[in-house]
């Protein structure tokens, strides 16, 4: 039996027994020396594991049905592993990382957040210092109270920090009790020893401990020499292949391994190297590192690996156990190195242990098999891993993407360092791979011959300051007589012309600054997780061009954060918590930030006006501009107060006309100033804190200051510690979010997995929204505008929703007229003058779950507001789809606990006869349905349904868990077959019927 099976092992499979004596498997202790051993019989043949052949499959797995379970078992039993190792590990460090990187929880898969978390985690534990550290650890006196000891408690509060480990008072006692198990462990003898090498058991704590206290193993300590002789040439030939010298301790470790009935291989071979050398009792402190570095990956700290001095331990191969186990080995080595006076280079045992390489190939492996976008049992071998990234042609489709994920990422870090010479016309045109190419060339030039650059993205050097000054002394004179400003902005773009040998005009220096603004907006917004989107949609980044880069990545990006609404929120939020701000400032901020953002979202054209005057681009006079463009109705989104478009046809002849006007005042003589515009308020908005702000304005009143003056200033500020505190305080508000949806019910993650829905925290909080408050989205989605039109609109939907229930083509018309509404609803909310943080985490909660009610419908699981009386509810509707029978529908209704409860129904067709069950949490309520049955009868009559055949069960359910009415799986998905289309029109007919029967009889 198995201790742990976390340790996959590729060559290590059951031996086949040895005939004779000493070692037979089949329990004998005899054997006859005559006989010859073969090398089969002595280390199995590599594949899995034998099964019983004979048994049939269908006594294995049982029906189609059964394969379909366990499958889904699966999903489930994955799903709530991610979820646990995000509840039980995720720190605020992880989350803003993870958010730098692009991935945020809300809209990436959880198996794929996992795999990015873990790679954080793996370079924290490591010491990797590309990461600030967020959270403070709890005071040494709490953890005491915890610990019972205080020298401990101040150890343990340390390490968490560093290992990025939540410090819960919960989290401290198991680590305490993980180190109190460990002090416990004792030297192995050799039948514990035999125990833990047969059995494969990864050497835990917890592990060991169960090992040395319920084995009762007695160890082979001796081989018959005659038997040795037989088989001693065949052991040196598996010592040899195991990558092992054949000595005197190989061989006696194979003599030992053969005597005891356990495969002659690497791992088996390795693992007994390891528990010969293997020094117990444990330090305090390895302890400690165990318990710990196992919390930051994931595992009970009782799952802490105890490797004690050995720095090799090969024969652990799980990817996750080897990042512990270098994690373990380096904190270990470091430790000593310290103590005897040395310094550990920890990143180089790092790079002796496993290669980079290959480890940032496992990564992106992981990511695209957890999106999906590459079947789960492809793989690369690490010699593969190794091709070039640019120009090489592959075949194997999943080496090609990891190349596309990898080459992408790491030339936008690259390109971001080169000189910025490199920007000049047409490089728009050319792709990362060409970029990089010519930046190399221009950095190699100028290091050769000594000349000193400034980086195309990175902070200015202070160092270099003084040399690239002195070589471009007469830039100031320039641009005075070019009567423009002598900003850091303009001085670039003359260096760069000049470099470049262009002419030096005003118009050739707004220009190279459009061109450097484009180019390092692009490489800020190709975010790891924006490329792994490109990846997905079947999109090569490495081929395309750096302006359909930056128009793809704004794409992606813009949807997976619904109307920035994110980097939105945390402005708000910000600002409405520094106490550093007053409140005049901070109304004043949200007012620049709302200019800024409707500067971007128009390309500049909200301020065409002030390209007319002549008029200055201070900031002052681009909030008038933006003001002023709304008052004369010249936004694309307009409504009586909220910005909020209807869902007509007329809109959308409306916003293809306004784009068109758009694109047409891009090319008009002013084009340039309105591009340079929208594209200095896209980088503000990327860089800008109230904070900031606060600071610029500070020394020059920022409304006085032109754009330019201003994304100047800004980007030369430093981080203050206020605004790290406010940072934590932010990042723990969104971890206090992901929670309650990490620990969500079966029933929620069951939804999303049946459904193939990805699952998300958005879909997470909006499914269980959907289970439990049906009727709420509704109401808000109303009740979100008060435009006079959106009460005849409502109308007009929910009549529209009602007639629409005759088939999935007319439902998915409607669904998608409600769907319209719903997303210029939400985006009014978030555009609204007095939107808040919290208006912002409504819109966007509202927005998940009319998306996942769009996704549900398209598999015939409609979730819509119904009119019941003067009530608008919500209602899920279910068509399940059946070979044997006909089919059925189910169907929820919640009008809320004061009018009545929950009301569930399944109603099953089988030839010419309905039948089914009602349930409701109301007597009254149900008693109304029963006596009103002959409502549902007359509708039924006319599908082709005989009346007659109606057999309904009437059931009172005081605590009704209706999800499981919502559970069941349609089995046909012919369309085309006249016996699809029968079974549509008298399924949707009788859902019809039914909703017509519940909405008036509830409603009398």
């Amino acid at each position: 039996m198995r201790v742990d099976g976390n340790l996959l092992k590729d060559t290590l499979l059951n031996m086949s027994a040895v005939e004779g004596k000493n070692v037979g498997l089949n329990g004998s202790t005899s054997m006859d020396s005559s006989k010859n051993v073969e090398a089969s019989k002595i280390r199995p043949s590599h594949g899995f594991p034998r099964t019983n052949v004979e048994k049939s499959y269908k006594d294995t797995i049982g029906s189609l049905e059964d394969i379909q379970k366990v499958g889904e078992n699966e999903l489930l039993a994955m799903a709530h592993k991610n979820l646990d190792y995000i509840a039980n590990t995720l720190t605020t460090t992880d989350s803003a990382a993870a958010r730098e990187d692009g991935f945020l929880p809300e809209t990436q898969s959880t198996e794929a957040y996992v795999t990015v978390i873990d790679k954080i985690k793996i370079n924290m534990a490591i010491g990797n210092d590309d990461f600030d550290n967020y959270g403070q650890a709890l005071d040494d006196k709490e953890i005491a109270k915890v610990t019972g000891s205080r020298s401990l408690a101040q150890k343990i509060s340390n390490q968490m920090k560093s290992l990025d480990v939540p410090d819960s008072e919960e989290n401290i006692g198991q680590a305490m009790k993980a180190v109190a198990e460990g002090q416990k462990l004792e030297p192995l003898t050799e039948g514990t020893k035999k125990y833990l090498i047969e059995n494969d058991v990864t050497p835990t704590i917890e592990n060991l401990y169960k090992a040395q206290h319920g084995s009762l193993k007695t160890a082979q300590i001796t081989l018959d020499d005659k038997v040795w002789e037989q088989v001693r040439g065949q052991a040196e030939d598996f010592i040899t292949e195991a990558g092992l010298e054949v000595d005197d301790k190989t061989l006696e470790d194979a003599k030992w391994l053969i005597a005891n009935e356990i495969p002659v291989e690497a791992n088996s071979l390795y693992a007994k190297d390891f528990y010969d050398n293997l020094s117990l009792p444990v330090e305090q402190d390895d302890l400690v590192d165990a318990a710990l570095i196992a919390m930051n990956r994931g595992k009970k700290p009782l799952e802490g690996l105890i490797l004690g001095d050995n720095l090799d331990a090969k024969y652990i191969t799980s990817k996750r156990q080897l990042a512990e186990a270098r994690a373990i080995m380096t904190s270990l080595a470091s430790r000593r190195m310290n103590q005897s006076g040395l310094k550990a280079d920890i990143k180089e045992l790092t790079r002796n242990l496993e290669s980079l390489e290959a480890e940032e190939t496992a990564y992106y492996e992981r990511l695209l098999k957890a999106e999906g976008i590459i079947d789960k049992e492809d793989s690369i071998s690490v010699a593969d891993s190794k091709e070039p990234v640019e120009g090489k042609s592959v075949s194997n489709k999943l080496q090609e993407k990891v190349e596309q994920l990898r080459g992408t990422i790491n030339l936008a870090r690259e390109i971001k360092e080169m000189p910025e010479y490199l920007v000049r016309r047409g490089i728009q045109d050319m792709t990362l791979p060409q970029t990089a190419q010519e930046g190399r060339a221009i950095k190699a030039r100028l290091e050769s011959i000594g000349e000193h650059y400034e980086t195309l993205m990175t902070r200015p050097r202070a160092d270099m300051g003084d040399s690239i000054n002195k070589a471009f002394r007469n830039i100031p004179d320039i641009l005075a007589d070019l009567k423009l400003e002598d900003t850091a902005s303009n001085e670039k773009a003359v260096r760069i012309l000049a470099y470049n040998n262009m002419n030096i005009t005003s118009d050739s220096i707004l220009e190279m600054k459009n061109i450097q603004l484009e180019v390092t907006e692009t490489l800020e917004l190709l975010k790891p997780a924006t490329v792994l989107e490109m990846i997905r949609q079947d999109k090569n980044p490495l081929s395309m061009s750096l302006n359909e880069l930056r128009n793809e990545a704004t794409k992606i990006n813009e949807e997976k954060d619904f109307e920035n609404s994110e980097r939105y929120s945390e402005f708000l939020w910000k600002a409405q918590n520094s106490k550093t701000i007053s409140q005049e400032e901070r109304n004043q901020y949200i007012e620049i930030y709302r200019a800024l953002r409707s500067i971007e979202k128009s390309d500049g054209a909200a301020i065409g006006a002030l390209v007319g005057q002549n008029a200055s681009f201070t900031v002052e006079n681009l909030i008038t501009a933006v003001k002023s463009r709304k008052k004369q109705g010249m936004d694309i989104k307009v409504d009586d107060k909220h910005d909020i478009p209807v869902a007509s046809e007329q809109l959308r002849e409306k916003l293809a006309l306004d784009n068109k006007n758009i694109l047409n005042n891009q090319n008009s003589e002013g084009s340039s100033e309105e591009k340079n515009a929208a594209l200095l308020a896209g980088k503000l908005l990327r860089d800008i804190s109230p904070d900031k702000l606060n600071k610029v304005n500070a020394d020059n009143p920022v409304l006085a200051q032109t754009l330019e003056e201003l994304a100047d200033q800004v980007e030369a500020q430093e981080t203050s510690q206020s605004e790290k505190e406010l940072n934590l305080q932010y990042e723990n508000i969104r971890s206090n979010r992901y929670e309650a949806a990490f620990t969500s019910e079966e029933d929620v993650i069951r939804l999303l997995t049946d459904n193939n829905i990805p699952l998300n925290l958005d879909n997470l909080l909006a499914a269980r929204n959907l289970q439990t408050r049906r009727d709420s989205r509704y109401e808000k989605l109303f009740r979100a505008s008060d435009a006079q039109s959106m009460g005849e609109i409502k109308n007009q939907i929910l009549e529209k929703l009602g007639e629409s229930i005759k088939s999935p083509k007319e439902m998915a018309e409607a669904m998608e007229e409600l769907g319209d509404l719903a997303e210029n609803v939400m985006k009014g909310m978030i555009n609204a003058p007095e939107a808040n943080y919290l208006n912002l985490q409504t819109a966007r909660l509202l927005r998940s779950e009319i998306r996942l009610t769009m996704d549900l419908a398209k598999k015939e699981h409609y979730d819509i507001p119904v009119l019941v009386g003067d009530q608008v509810c919500g209602m899920s509707l279910k068509i399940v789809r059946g070979k044997r029978d006909k089919g059925k529908i189910d169907v929820v209704f919640d009008i809320g606990r004061e009018n009545g409860g929950k009301v569930a129904a399944e109603l099953i067709v089988k030839e010419l006869s309905v039948s089914g069950m009602i349930a409701a949490e109301n007597r009254d309520t149900l008693d109304r349905l029963e006596e009103h049955e002959d409502d549902l009868l007359k509708g039924l009559s006319g599908l082709g349904l005989d009346g007659k055949n109606l057999e309904l069960r009437y059931v009172e359910a005081t605590d009704l868990n209706v999800e499981k009415f919502l559970q069941s799986k349609s089995d046909s998905d012919n369309e085309d077959t006249e016996e699809y289309q029968v079974q549509t029109r008298q399924l949707y007919g009788m859902a019809k019927s039914f909703l017509a029967y519940v909405s008036e009889t509830i409603g009398r």
